[in-house]
């Protein structure tokens, strides 16, 4: 096996600590020589002399696994541009049944690599990129979590014989947002609903036998604040949007206005596309040959 590398660092990152080891060749190139293994403490203080320790070693070359987000703080620490930091999946790097613990595991990840062995590495993106990756993810746990307050007022709706569904074909559009506050303001459907019906609404013969309901004290509380947690929500989707925005003309402007020119792409799909992939394909994902080989 030839190699690849003439000195490089294996790191096995746990949540409080880490397990690095370095590896060099000996004076022929031919066995493998590991330093004495180190470990070091996932503070921020530990993560500095972790950098120092490869500094004084003069490696200039890691590689860990993707642990959950402990990784992270790893790898954002030496991952400065002196230091060249890969991550890989647990699976290209998996330690045979029996053969697994902490020194064993640094010292594998050390050999694989310093022999190029590992499949492939992760996509770690530049902190412009993060940084519109986490507005983007969290902004898409947002709108599921206010489909999940529509499906629990929608469920407050049918547990009370009340069949908005069967009137509307949006019952969170404006004629039934506006129903359903008033549901909640009067405590009950003892109410004209004509006021409160849009001129589009098909079925508004039938508003009265839809509204003919039972609703109990405590469902109507979990429908005040399930309608308030839209509310704010829907703000936070407001406020993260306009972030995203702020971000991405600053940095992306030219390769948003590319994404967008396609059809179907809206300004939000095409900064999610450049926060889950980046914007030099051929630099993160390399030949197309690769994938049709």
């Amino acid at each position: 096996m030839a190699s690849i590398k003439d000195c490089c660092c294996g790191v096995d990152v746990h949540k409080s600590f880490i397990i690095a080891v370095i590896a060099t060749f000996d004076s022929e190139k031919k066995e493998v020589k590991f330093t004495k293994y180190m470990r070091f403490s996932t503070f921020a203080s530990g993560l500095r002399e972790f950098k120092q320790w490869l500094v004084e070693n003069n490696c200039k070359e890691v590689c860990m696994e993707s642990t959950g987000k402990y990784y992270i703080p790893v790898y954002r620490a030496i991952a400065d541009g002196s230091i060249k930091a890969d991550v890989v999946h647990p699976k290209y790097v998996k330690a045979p049944k029996g053969h697994k613990n902490d020194k064993r595991d640094a010292k594998r990840i050390a050999e694989m690599y310093m022999r190029d062995h590992i499949a492939e590495y992760s996509f770690i993106p530049p902190v412009e990129i993060l940084a519109l990756r986490d507005l983007t993810r969290y902004r898409r746990k947002t709108i599921n979590s206010i489909s999940a307050e529509k499906n629990r007022l929608q469920n407050c709706l049918t547990v009370s014989g009340i069949k908005l569904d069967e009137v509307l074909s949006d019952v969170f559009g404006k004629t039934g947002s506006d129903i359903i506050q008033q549901i909640i303001d009067t405590g009950g459907c003892n109410f004209d609903p004509e006021p409160f019906i849009r001129k589009n609404v098909k079925k508004k013969e039938n508003f009265a036998d839809a509204l003919d309901g039972n609703i109990s004290p405590s469902t109507l509380v979990v429908m005040k604040q399930s309608k308030e947690r839209m509310e704010f929500l829907g703000k936070q989707i407001a406020e993260l949007e306009s972030n995203l925005e702020s971000l991405s003309n600053k940095d992306f402007s030219r390769q948003i206005k590319i994404l967008t020119s396609a059809p179907g792409i809206d300004f939000i799909s095409a900064v999610s596309i450049i926060a889950e992939i980046g914007v030099d394909m051929k630099g993160t994902f390399g030949s197309v040959k690769k994938y049709l080989s």
